[in-house]
């Protein structure tokens, strides 16, 4: 089957039906089970996902990254400049505003590795790595 043909949803013959019927029923995958696939996912690997507008410095997380940093969804507010002063381990803070900052001002993510303190004391390593996203004026807009 060409790229064409499942765009147009028409098999090219026969022989490849079969693969276009699967084509279409993975299409058709709700996206209540697309997030519960991507949760499964994020516990088996131990990873988050989080994106966050470079405008209103507000970050939206994947339930791994509530898991990862210890916080509950619905005390999560998205300011990013919280979240690294409550969660960042303390020699690390200068690290991370400073890694935000260049994304901000350069427009570049640094992929950065740091601790954060979990409620109870416990400490955590977190890699961190991001892709930026640009407007049509080539502005930096998230992260």
């Amino acid at each position: 089957m060409t790229r064409k043909a499942a765009m147009d949803k028409k098999p090219v013959n026969r022989k490849n039906a079969g693969r276009f019927k699967k084509y279409q029923s993975g299409a058709n995958i709700r996206a209540s089970e697309l997030k519960s696939m991507l949760s499964l996912a994020e516990q088996a690997a131990q990873i988050g996902f989080w994106r966050w507008d470079l405008q209103s410095q507000k970050a939206i997380w994947s339930e791994g990254m509530f898991r990862l940093f210890g916080v509950e969804p619905e005390n999560f507010e998205g300011d990013v400049n919280r979240i690294v002063a409550e969660r960042v381990h303390p020699e690390d803070q200068a690290a991370v505003f400073e890694a935000n900052r260049s994304v901000l001002e350069n427009g570049k993510p640094v992929p950065l590795s740091y601790r954060i303190l979990l409620p109870g004391g416990t400490e955590r390593v977190i890699w961190a790595q991001g892709s930026l996203t640009r407007g049509k004026d080539g502005r930096p807009l998230t992260l």
